[in-house]
């Protein structure tokens, strides 16, 4: 058997992971979706019902998981770490934004502005927003980030009942060589409640096969 036969014996391509992904998110009141067709369609990428597409990024969208772990103590009879503990979990929604949607809606999420107001001035109509919310806690939506695979209509999404921007640093450059490129930066939280499963406290991860 060749080596070319050795890597591509039971290989299929059609599954490699390249391509862009597309975000949506939706109201916390909305219902958290039972299938995958509640946030988009997987045929035509139209939206599903109360969903909004986020609009345009540029370098990637990116999901991180951190998992806090705390090693337990020696023992005498064991050289080493006995047991974990994990102390905490979080998911993380990270890219560069390219495009500002609705008047700014897409820019005013990833840098938590008030919401905006329509000016009727003597030359244009305008839209202002402020520039802080004053709120103790920053915005918060249902994240779905959807990943279409190389067959039409095959899909799989991260769906996240709950996530807010993260704290530090929101950058937006002018340069007159380069587009702008705002960041968007959001963390997961779990959803407590009787009714939901520690296991999809975070969200559920949909796949079409």
């Amino acid at each position: 058997m060749s080596q070319r036969q050795i890597l591509e014996n039971a290989i299929d391509l059609t599954k490699t992971l390249r391509g862009p992904a597309k975000i949506l998110y939706a109201s916390p009141s909305v219902g958290f979706p039972t299938m995958l067709e509640n946030i988009i369609n997987p045929t035509t990428g139209a939206p599903g019902a109360s969903w909004l597409p986020f609009g345009l990024t540029r370098g990637g969208v990116n999901i991180g998981k951190t998992i806090d772990i705390t090693v337990r103590d020696d023992v005498d009879q064991i050289m080493g770490a006995y047991d974990q503990d994990v102390t905490d979990r979080s998911y993380q929604l990270t890219t560069q934004i390219a495009e500002v949607l609705y008047p700014q809606r897409d820019l005013a999420m990833s840098m938590d502005l008030d919401s905006s107001a329509t000016i009727l001035g003597t030359v244009a109509t305008q839209s202002m927003r402020f520039l802080d919310t004053g709120a103790n806690k920053t915005g918060e939506w249902r994240w779905a980030v959807v990943y279409p695979k190389a067959t039409d209509g095959k899909v799989y999404a991260f769906v996240f009942r709950r996530g807010a921007v993260s704290g530090g640093e929101k950058a937006f450059r002018f340069d007159k060589s380069d587009p702008a490129s705002p960041p968007l930066e959001v963390r997961m939280f779990p959803e407590i409640a009787t009714t939901i499963d520690s296991k999809e406290s975070y969200g559920k991860l949909f796949e079409i096969l």
